[in-house]
């Protein structure tokens, strides 16, 4: 097991999933997610706490990380991508369903395009990750 080459694939994961997560949630969805916020009011901080959410996305890479090193072999970009399409589609609906019943913080539309979301992040950081991991 070369702990660089994981360090490396789960560093860049952490970043794409990062900035992907800026793309969708801050740029192109923001509207859509602040109208399908539920009957819950005032959940939102002023200020994210983009450390906390970093530190967040880079657990997520060294998850995706570990289990295409580990379990799956995965070392390429085309398996990167659907392995991370699986992961991200199984952990989008595990969260926001659970959630969805727990909570009003949100409305059912919102978890279908949060968990679809989730998985392109996924697909996307998977790619980078199993290309990383294959590289020599």
């Amino acid at each position: 097991m070369d702990i660089k080459k994981l360090s490396l694939a789960a560093a860049a994961g952490g970043v794409t999933l990062f900035i992907l997560g800026a793309v969708f949630y801050v740029g192109l969805l923001e509207s859509f997610f602040n109208e399908a916020a539920g009957t819950s009011a005032n959940v939102y901080r002023a200020e994210p706490l983009m450390w906390a959410i970093f530190l967040g996305e880079l657990c997520a890479a060294v998850l995706i990380t570990y289990i295409f090193q580990r379990w799956a072999t995965i070392k390429t970009l085309k398996g990167g991508v659907k392995g991370g399409a699986v992961i991200g589609l199984l952990i989008g609906l595990a969260i926001n369903l659970t959630m969805y019943g727990t909570t009003t913080m949100s409305t059912l539309p919102a978890v279908l395009v949060d968990a679809a979301v989730t998985t392109i992040r996924f697909s996307l950081a998977g790619g980078v990750i199993g290309w990383l991991l294959g590289r020599e």
